[in-house]
């Protein structure tokens, strides 16, 4: 779960304030990896580029830094 709370923090895309939003709908920041766009596009603040971030599924940089 570690790995997924550091590939949510590390998009500077999203404001925090989304962020917090995102984490109120959803239970965690895994759950919100895991969620497809169709989740998201029910969700109105959710703009264009956060839908973007969001679909980068790319963990390398989380895992860079969990070895650290």
């Amino acid at each position: 779960m570690q790995l997924h709370w550091l590939w949510y923090t590390l998009m500077p895309e999203i404001k925090a304030q989304h962020k917090m939003m995102l984490l109120e709908h959803f239970s965690d920041p895994e759950e919100i990896y895991h969620a497809n766009e169709e989740a998201f596009a029910k969700l109105s603040y959710v703009t264009p580029a956060m839908k973007a971030a969001l679909a980068n599924k790319d963990l390398t940089n989380a895992e860079r830094i969990m070895k650290l």
